[in-house]
């Protein structure tokens, strides 16, 4: 835990209220921790934002407003970008966490519950890349077994687990699936092996 928060420039305590690059601190402000919900264990703490440093932080935002709102789109895109690329650099960091902070182990992803625009291999890759051992797959539909094989293995993670047979819209206790369930459960049973 302690690798990942140096990852990331953080300390056991945190300022809360950052006016640009400089943090303001009230030491009678309260402490609020982030929790692992999994052990109990605190992450990290951040002092909250007191009333005057609340006043302080908005009059320096108007302020910062009238000046970047001056400043030539492109040189602004330019720190928008530099912003995504920092965010890039540090996933592997932000992933572990996350993971921490919601209790739950970095080991994996379920491709079906994947809806985004990346392709099969940017997706599988960028996973691995934030440090994921594994992905699951449900059902049959996609990329074939075999594919999704080669891009796990492409890009240093494995297929952790995959659905026995495709769904079954009228119930597994209807007698006349059962032939498709048990030749299914037979191909991935050859598959996995």
């Amino acid at each position: 835990m302690q690798d990942i928060l140096n990852r990331l420039g953080l300390s056991a305590t945190n300022p809360g209220t950052w006016l640009g690059s400089e943090s303001i601190e009230n030491s009678s402000a309260a402490m609020i921790e982030s929790v692992n919900p999994s052990n109990g264990e605190v992450i990290a703490s951040i002092r909250s934002t007191t009333t005057d440093e609340y006043e302080k932080l908005i009059g320096f935002a108007q302020s910062q407003f009238e000046e970047w709102r001056k400043v030539p789109a492109p040189v602004r895109g330019d720190a928008v970008r530099r912003i995504g690329n920092a965010l890039r650099d540090n996933k592997d960091a932000l992933g572990s966490l996350v993971a921490l902070e919601m209790g739950k182990i970095k080991q994996s992803f379920c491709y079906p519950l994947y809806h985004g625009e990346q392709t099969l291999d940017e997706l599988v890759g960028s996973a691995a890349e934030i440090g994921y051992a594994a992905i699951e797959l449900w059902g049959r539909s996609g990329a074939p077994f075999d594919d999704f094989c080669e891009l796990a293995e492409k890009h240093g993670i494995v297929v952790a687990s995959m659905c026995g047979h495709d769904s079954l819209p009228d119930g597994l206790n209807v007698r006349s699936n059962h032939a498709r369930i048990q030749e299914e459960l037979h191909e991935s049973i050859d598959i996995a092996a």
